[in-house]
């Protein structure tokens, strides 16, 4: 079978394309109303948001689970984990200042 295919997330080498970028405030503001009043179109985005989290929290191991199961929407998942491992600018800033002051040390 030729690799052209493929379809994104249907490959045994690549997981499935997360849209992190619909799933917003709108997401969180739906979780809040009863799931009988809203739209239909609320109800797929609904559903999706909790695909996405659902994807991720099968991938995490439990200490990462731990500390991302309390947030509402899969964005907040994926922006509390990019945090936690690569920090904000100002972590990243110093760790620049730190190597460059190693690197002049050495």
């Amino acid at each position: 079978m030729a690799q052209e295919n493929y379809v994104e997330g249907c490959s045994m080498q690549r997981p499935p394309l997360l849209e992190l970028n619909s799933l917003d405030l709108e997401t969180k503001l739906m979780k809040e109303t009863p799931y009988e009043l809203l739209k239909d179109n609320q109800k797929k985005k609904l559903g999706k948001n909790n695909e996405a989290k659902m994807t991720l929290y099968n991938a995490l191991p439990c200490k990462e689970y731990e500390r991302v199961f309390m947030c509402k929407t899969a964005k907040e998942v994926w922006h509390t984990l990019v945090i936690t491992h690569q920090g904000n600018s100002q972590v990243k800033n110093c760790k620049i200042d730190i190597l460059t002051q190693e690197y002049e040390k050495f």
